[in-house]
């Protein structure tokens, strides 16, 4: 089978980012508008517990999965037999934790019934994160696309029935985020059963391998999730529930622009588990995250300019202060985007560790300065926090990279000429077909 191009493979799976994020935008705006800031700030904290959860018991079996089935040393039915064993041990350590993790906050707000609905997500949203591997792995980006934009659409046809159509509310909305997963998790398992001989059985050697691999790959992704979400925790704690709601708003409009590197980085993370001749992919890379980052300073413009209309127009005049929030967080989600790619191509490499080590500080640095400014700058503090761990994490990690690849900042950063040439001939080609 004729390998794709990296543009073609960049172009669908950032395709379907685009569908999952106008679908998830669409999903935020009504659940702002029908749960209003209190609601959709108990949501938004609700949520945030499972998802963090679900980050460290998933133990990295998304990237290993790649990593495994990339560098071929088995065989891929005794690998997804091996992922699906894995799942379920880590399914059941994840609910468990959930459960722990809520009982710890106490929070009355968050009653049984929310818990209980929450906790149940995580076995499913694990599922599709590893079923998606395997076939990122396997750079069948299309199926794994599928798994991306499936959860969004259901999620968002059942919103509109439950929380719009039967005035559900929170009860609704997390109800209708748990079937969303369920569904995904079940087309995922038919298609793994269809494309592979699966059996259920402990296989001691690669298993232990891949937990071994796993572990590392899943303390990264903690740490990653962490310093994406520490500052909604500690605004719940710290603040109160509107204001979770104003800076959620704001987090989840500007993360929008690291969609096109979330595309090349999950592409790139592919092609490097699969590379054959070692290096190959430095100078892809290196234009990759140049135009990448071209396109989110545009793209970040367009938002701070916007960001006082867009924010009451598609949210509602109560998130107004949220505008406020998303103008400050855009320099320290800029910058990151060179993060996301480098990470990105260490972890195709099998080299987790170097995101550990550039991001832990940086997680250290965000904790102090939001218990710092919080209490006294609400979200913005919390996104002033973001900005500067952000860029920490970004300095020392393109520092750690240039050493392990043996290349300079200049040869990464530097714009060239062909990097633009490049896109003008795509177009091109485009335009005459």
């Amino acid at each position: 089978m004729k390998k794709r191009s990296l543009f073609k493979d960049i172009a669908a799976v950032f395709g379907s980012n685009v569908f999952a994020i106008l679908t998830g935008l669409l999903l935020g705006i009504i659940l702002a508008r029908l749960l209003g800031p209190q609601g959709k700030g108990t949501y938004t904290a609700l949520t945030v517990v499972p998802a963090m959860v679900a980050s460290f018991t998933a133990l990295g079996m998304r990237r290993t999965a790649v990593l495994f089935i990339g560098k071929g040393d088995h065989s891929p039915s005794r690998i997804v037999s091996a992922v699906i064993t894995i799942l379920l041990f880590s399914s059941l350590i994840g609910m468990v934790a959930t459960l722990a993790v809520f009982t710890l906050m106490d929070n009355p707000g968050f009653i049984p019934l929310y818990i209980g609905l929450v906790t149940l997500v995580v076995p499913f949203r694990l599922a599709a994160v590893y079923i998606a591997g395997v076939y990122i792995g396997r750079e069948n980006f299309r199926f794994a696309n599928i798994l991306k934009w499936i959860i969004p659409l259901i999620n968002l046809i059942l919103v509109v029935v439950l929380v719009w159509g039967l005035h559900m509310n929170i009860t609704g909305a997390l109800l209708s985020m748990l079937l969303a997963s369920l569904a995904a998790s079940i087309i995922g398992y038919v298609k793994l059963s269809t494309d592979f001989k699966l059996r259920i059985a402990w296989d001691s050697h690669i298993i232990k391998k891949m937990i071994r691999m796993g572990i590392l790959y899943a303390t990264s992704f903690l740490v990653m999730k962490l310093i994406y979400r520490i500052d909604v925790i500690l605004l719940e704690r710290l603040s109160d529930l509107k204001e979770v709601g104003y800076y959620s708003i704001a987090v989840n409009i500007a993360e929008k622009l690291w969609q096109l590197p979330l595309a090349m980085g999950i592409v790139v993370m592919s092609r490097s588990a699969n590379e054959k001749v070692k290096g190959e992919m430095e100078e892809s890379l290196g234009r990759l995250l140049r135009l990448s980052l071209f396109a989110g300073i545009i793209g970040a413009i367009v938002i701070y300019f916007l960001a006082p209309l867009l924010v009451p127009l598609l949210f509602g005049k109560d998130f107004g202060p949220g505008s406020i929030m998303l103008q400050t967080i855009l320099p320290g989600i800029i910058l990151f985007i060179i993060f996301r790619l480098l990470n990105s191509r260490l972890s195709g490499l099998g080299k987790p560790m170097i995101a550990i080590y550039s991001v832990i500080p940086a997680l250290v640095v965000n904790i102090i300065l939001n218990i710092l400014w919080i209490p006294e700058y609400g979200g913005i503090g919390a996104a002033m926090a973001t900005n500067v761990s952000y860029i920490l994490a970004t300095i020392v990690l393109v520092w750690r990279y240039t050493v392990v690849i043996r290349t300079s900042v200049s040869t990464l950063l530097q714009p060239q000429k062909q990097d633009f040439q490049m896109i003008y001939n795509k177009i091109k080609t485009i335009v005459k077909k």
